[in-house]
């Protein structure tokens, strides 16, 4: 729905968002065509419980709210559920293409690297983001506390 909206409305958001549901959107499609790995691809949906926070932190920057205290409650929320939800499941598939090479090395060629580039791309991906909002967070932390 984000990418539809956004194809609609471009000043919902940036069309990298887009791009980005392309490449979910091909692994779900590998993941049920080859009927291999697909616990990959459930996996790697666990992450999207972080959606309603980054959708309402949006939300609220539009309506003016960047001040308000639920911004900042919304703002630790992201942040609890990145890490929880996003940056351990990151770890976590590391290990799991590391547990599981053997199985990934009788997928086909293509397979292959689609899913180690994949599994890269997510975790530079979370990282880099949740870097961001950390840095995010606590400056919006030691803002409130000089006050």
């Amino acid at each position: 729905m984000d990418s539809i909206a956004i194809l609609l409305y471009p000043a919902l958001g940036p069309t990298d968002i887009v791009i980005h549901h392309i490449f979910i959107l091909s692994g779900q499609f590998i993941v049920t065509s080859y009927q291999q790995l697909a616990f990959l691809g459930v996996i790697c949906s666990l992450m999207e419980a972080t959606g309603p926070f980054v959708n309402q932190r949006w939300f609220f920057d539009k309506c003016g709210m960047r001040q308000s205290h639920l911004y900042v409650v919304n703002g630790v929320c992201l942040w609890l559920t990145w890490f929880l939800f996003r940056m351990t499941i990151s770890a976590f598939l590391v290990y799991l293409m590391y547990e599981r090479m053997g199985m990934l090395l009788q997928t086909s060629w293509f397979q292959i690297v689609y899913f180690i580039a994949q599994i890269l791309n997510i975790v530079t991906l979370n990282t880099i983001w949740f870097l961001k909002i950390t840095n995010g967070l606590l400056s919006v932390l030691k803002k409130r506390k000089r006050k």
